[in-house]
Parts: structure tokens; C-alpha cells; sequence
């Protein structure tokens, strides 16, 4: 759940061993060169293979994926969520000096950098949403819990900065 984008090197030492073998799920073909040259420069250069058909055809060969079932949401979304039963826990992987400028009402900060320590303070079973400024962070964030075996993660498309532009309430302590 790793965006194959210009930040992609940036963010995947959060979630995978540099030695851990890679398959690209790639939209585009074309693309695999650029990403895998990407990967390389910051030491992932175990890159054996993509799909370009989408992980359908990956479920098809009966071939295994992440436990954790990772959607992306909206933040009116989230916030229909935290007023349901199914209340998720959020996770902010914020720095501090962002969080303390205005995070989600509840919101646990766990920043990106530690949060592979922190996970052990998250129950598994339960729902966690993770936000961040604009979504990008999150989206490691996410792929890391469901990589450690979460049952249900939501990703917040656009981050707080949605949040504050959709007029939700922000909590600052």
C-alpha cells in the first residue's frame, strides 16, 4: 500500500528490511524501471518481479497477501466512524511539533519514525485510522500495521490538512 511515487524511497525503510524480497504492483508498466532505479539508490535492490494486472490475479495463483485489510478514507469519513460502534483508534504519525498544532479530537501520536516500536500498544483487533498532514506518511503507516497483522486500517486521504478544510473539530494539547 505503498504509492510508487517520488516519496517512495523516503518511505520505505519504515516498513520493509532493505534485504526483503519485492514485488511491485505497478498501474503502469513502464513504470517498473524508474521505481526499482528509485528503490536501488536507497538500498532495496531485492526487486523480483511486478503484476501490472492488479492483486486479482495475485489472489487467483492462491498466493498469500497482508493480514490487514487497508482502505483509504475520507475525513468526513473517519469522522462518521468515531461517532459509530465500529470507533476506530487514530493514529497520528505526526511529528509533535505538528501534532500539538491541531490533531484529531483523540488521536494517539505515534510519529512515523517510531512507530514500528510503539505497535506493541495497539490491539491488533481493533480498527486503527491513520492520518497525517497530508496522507503520505499514513499510507507507510498503513502498510506497516497491516503488515504486523491489523485486522482493519483505514488511511485518511489527505490528511489533517483535509480534515481542517472539510471544518471537522481539532484538539490541541
Amino acid at each position: 500500500h505503498l504509492e510508487a511515487d517520488e516519496q517512495l524511497s523516503n518511505r520505505i525503510g519504515f516498513v520493509f528490511p532493505p534485504d526483503a524480497p519485492m514485488i511491485l504492483l505497478l498501474n503502469d508498466a513502464s513504470d517498473y524501471q524508474r521505481v526499482v532505479y528509485s528503490l536501488a539508490r536507497v538500498g532495496y535492490e531485492n526487486v523480483v518481479g511486478y503484476i501490472a494486472e492488479g492483486l486479482d490475479i495475485w489472489q487467483r495463483l492462491g498466493l498469500p497477501l497482508t493480514a490487514g485489510d487497508v482502505k483509504d478514507i475520507e475525513p468526513k469519513e473517519l469522522q462518521d466512524l468515531l461517532q459509530s460502534d465500529a470507533r476506530p483508534v487514530v493514529v497520528d504519525v505526526r511529528e509533535p511539533w505538528e501534532y500539538k498544532q491541531g490533531h484529531v479530537p483523540g488521536a494517539i501520536l505515534m510519529p512515523l519514525g517510531q512507530l514500528a516500536s510503539l505497535v506493541g500498544e495497539l490491539d491488533t483487533e481493533k480498527p486503527v485510522a491513520v492520518i497525517c498532514a497530508s496522507g503520505s506518511r499514513s499510507q507507510s503507516a498503513a502498510a506497516l500495521l497491516g503488515q504486523k497483522g491489523f485486522k482493519t486500517v483505514y488511511n485518511v486521504v489527505g490528511g489533517t490538512g483535509a480534515w481542517r478544510y472539510s471544518n471537522l473539530p481539532l484538539a490541541r494539547d
